[in-house]
Order: structure tokens, then sequence, then C-alpha cells
């Protein structure tokens, strides 16, 4: 998050459009991993399963209100000029959005199922108990957990990236990513 939020508000003195090419990339690299890790990952491990959807729902319905939110802005900031252009105003905006929510960030586990898979136990167990005691003061007493196998992670080469099974599934997601504007509109006609 950091980085996206440094990238943002760098951009609106770039010098050159080479540099504001060079900071969106860098804002990408910044966003790209946290959509992922927030709203999946996160809500699938800590949220209970009674919840779960209606809490990614609100995440997603989030995520997709956020582009009407800034085109709105857009509409408001870019005919005028208040010290800055109004285009600049928007990656600022942008910036100090992602700055008021960072420290949010650390009040988030690590997640015990990963830090299980790397051989961290103890530090999992810990997470485990904190969750289990605020579960215990909220709800009273809670029922044994759900015993669940744990897959240890292991490197694997680069190449099994090109192994035919992963490419097909490769293929036909890069496919379906493609042409899916064309599978709507197709179903509208």
């Amino acid at each position: 998050m950091a980085i996206a939020s440094i990238g943002l508000l760098l951009t609106p003195f770039s010098p050159n459009i080479y540099v504001v090419g060079l900071l969106r990339f860098i804002t990408g690299l910044g966003v790209g991993p946290e959509a992922l890790i927030v709203l999946d990952v996160l809500i699938t491990e800590f949220f209970p399963s009674k919840i779960r959807g209606r809490a990614l729902a609100i995440g997603y319905t989030a995520a997709w209100t956020a582009p009407i939110v800034v085109a709105v802005l857009a509409y408001l900031l870019i005919p005028h000029v208040y010290i800055l252009h109004g285009w600049q105003w928007l990656f600022i905006v942008g910036g100090i959005g992602i700055l008021t929510i960072i420290p949010f960030r650390f009040l988030i586990p690590e997640s015990p199922r990963w830090l299980e898979s790397k051989g961290r136990i103890e530090e999992a167990e810990k997470i485990v108990s904190r969750i289990e005691e605020i579960a215990i003061k909220e709800k009273g007493q809670i029922g044994e957990p759900v015993q669940v196998k744990v897959i240890q992670s292991q490197r694997v080469k680069i190449t099994e990236l090109f192994s035919p099974y992963i490419e097909k599934e490769h293929l036909c997601y890069e496919y379906l990513s493609f042409y899916k504007p064309e599978y709507i509109m197709a179903s509208l006609h």
C-alpha cells in the first residue's frame, strides 16, 4: 500500500510523460497484490463461513464502486485549477486516501495458515489463541476447532509453469479474460 501511495503522490509532480508512466507502473505494483490479499485471502481466512460471502460481496462492491467515485471526482476537479491542476489533485486524493488506511494494515494479524505452512507453528498458535479469546468474549464458549490438514509449501522450478496442465489452464484463463466483454455483449442481444 505504501508503494501505491508513493506512486500516486509523486505522479502529479512528474516532469514528463515517461516519469508519469513509470510512477503509474510503480503504483500498480503496490495496488495489485493488496487487492488480492485483502479482498480474497484475508476475508476468506478470517471471516466466519456464515458471513464470508456477504463480506466478499461488500468488498467487491466497494472495489467496483471506486472507479465511479473517481470518475465523479475527475468530473468535478479536472476543469479547475486549485493551486495545482485538477488532474493532479486526483492523484493526491488517491495517495492520501491510501495513506489513511495504512495504519489499519498493522492491526491485521499474519495468516495462521500461512505461518503453519512455513513451519512457524508457535506464531500461528498465538494468533489463533488471540482470535479464540475474542470469540469467547463475544460469543461465550466455542466448540472444538475443525481439524484441517495443512499443506506444506515447497519451492518449484519455474519450468513447471509451462507444464502441459498449467499451460492449458493459463491459456483458458487468458482467453476468457480477453474475450469477457464480448461474452457480456453477446448475452445482451
